[in-house]
């Protein structure tokens, strides 16, 4: 006999329609706010290579968000949108979708109001990591299409678990492929493919082993199929070449490590709570702990059913690699944020599920309030949205008159030189107290051979310093 489907309330779908018109809008609104983010600037510089034929910038990374990217701009700069916003509506459009599978997956797991709240946590929380401002999405990067692929890839494994088909198989391969060919990192979603194998051996066909087997292949078959052919475009040659540049990069990236500053201190080997702490910055430590808190909590109600142990061990291996890895950029965790929130999702239903129970309502209460708190202020911060950093810098330089005069910089030297195009920008390690305007990057400034306190004695009283976000603009006030 076969079960039948239950149709979902309508209040739910209403209530998740809107939220995802919401969303949509607050995640293009402003979208030409001018950002100096360096990876942005050369991911944009690689897509308009491939426009014209270029396919040699950037190989360190694959193909496929450069050239959807390229793809945007095509299609949207002949309808009078900016080239900035073109770049960046790709991730405005993977963060909608995002949440719509997030939403699929949290209702599958806990009910209709359990996929809402998946998606509202996706939507609402900010994801800003490292020096970006507003959330990874609303930039043209990576990371938006590498989540999206990869969540989607993770809801089409757990489906395998209804019915396992050839289809089904390779749609997840598929999806893995396109996760991988955004970023390597990507690769991590092929767990979900495994852990759907384990689980069918283990429930279904624990003495037919060989169909599982062959499934797989057909998936790792698909997967690499569909990452190779995003390399099509460039022509066989350049095609090899790339291939060969992303594999070697990113070994020697990892051996080679990457200095970054985590709690005041800079390193090239960051401790393996570095992910958490970068995650901490932006919600808060109280928000931090309160979705931690609903994911340890729904992660235990998944893993008792079968389908849930999927996305749990998805999330398990990402935190493995990312407490383990010699790299710890801020982005890196990005990844694994929709997998939280689905969770978190399904631990505050389990808290809501029980009548009358004046803790557990208690507590979703407490932890939902610590949310609201760092998703109200990213909403705030993206309706008042402002030229940032770099280029805030770049306006005042302009209102002083200096905008086309030199500048020193103790910071990212190719963000100040996309800011400010006109000016003569130079590096120096001890600038003199005559020079017009010196501008320091607190992201930057502990990896250089510099001095900023000891400049700021010596000189400091000749100057006046505006605060841009990460970006401290010293100009002569004479």
């Amino acid at each position: 006999m076969h079960r039948r489907r239950e149709t979902p309330p309508v209040a739910p779908a209403r209530t998740l329609a809107g939220l995802g018109v919401v969303a949509l809008v607050l995640g293009a609104w402003r979208l030409t706010t001018a950002s100096s983010v360096g990876d942005e600037t050369i991911y944009r510089d690689a897509a308009t290579g491939m426009l014209t034929g270029d396919w040699s910038q950037n190989q360190q990374h694959p193909p496929l968000a450069k050239e959807l990217i390229a793809v945007f701009r095509t299609v949207l700069t002949p309808l009078g949108v900016p080239d900035l916003a073109a770049d960046r509506l790709l991730g405005v459009v993977c963060f909608v979708l995002t949440g719509l599978l997030v939403a699929v997956l949290g209702r599958r797991y806990a009910g209709a109001w359990a996929g809402v709240g998946a998606a509202t946590l996706w939507w609402a929380l900010p994801l800003a990591p490292g020096v970006l401002v507003q959330h990874v999405d609303r930039y043209a990067l990576l990371e938006g299409p590498t989540i999206l692929f990869g969540v989607a890839a993770v809801l089409a494994s757990v489906r395998l678990l209804d019915h396992p088909s050839a289809g089904r198989w390779a749609v997840t391969g598929a999806m893995v492929g396109l996760a991988t060919a955004s970023k390597l990192t990507g690769v991590l979603s092929a767990v979900a493919v495994v852990t759907a194998a384990g689980v069918l051996l283990a429930a279904r066909q624990r003495r037919r082993p060989l169909p599982v087997v062959g499934s797989l292949v057909l998936a790792g078959v698909v997967s690499a199929v569909v990452f190779a052919a995003t390399y099509l475009p460039m022509g066989p040659t350049v095609a090899r070449q790339a291939l060969t540049t992303v594999v070697e990069f990113q070994l020697d990236h990892a051996a080679d490590g990457h200095a970054m500053l985590v709690a005041g201190t800079v390193t090239a080997s960051p401790p393996w709570w570095s992910s958490f702490y970068y995650q901490a910055a932006y919600l808060g430590w109280f928000g931090f702990a309160a979705l931690w808190t609903l994911t340890l909590l729904g992660a235990s109600r998944l893993v008792r059913r079968g389908d849930g142990v999927v996305l749990v061990a998805t999330s398990t291996v990402m935190v493995l690699a990312l407490v383990a890895s010699s790299l710890k950029l801020p982005h890196y965790h990005a990844a694994l944020v929709p997998f939280l929130c689905v969770m978190a999702a399904v631990g505050l239903a389990s808290l809501l599920a029980v009548p009358r129970s004046v803790v557990r309502t208690g507590v979703a209460a407490v932890a939902v309030v610590l949310l609201a708190v760092p998703a109200v202020a990213g909403v705030v911060r993206t309706v008042g949205m402002q030229p940032q950093d770099y280029d805030a810098a770049a306006q005042a330089l302009d209102d002083a008159g200096l905008a086309s005069g030199p500048v020193v910089v103790w910071g990212d030297s190719r963000a100040a030189r996309v800011a400010l195009p006109q000016a003569t920008v130079a590096t120096t390690p001890e600038p003199a107290c005559d020079v017009p305007a010196l501008l320091t990057d607190d992201t930057i400034v502990p990896r250089l051979d510099v001095d900023l306190p000891a400049w700021r004695q010596r000189c400091g009283d000749a100057y006046r310093a505006y605060e841009f976000q990460r970006v401290t603009l010293w100009l002569r006030s004479d």
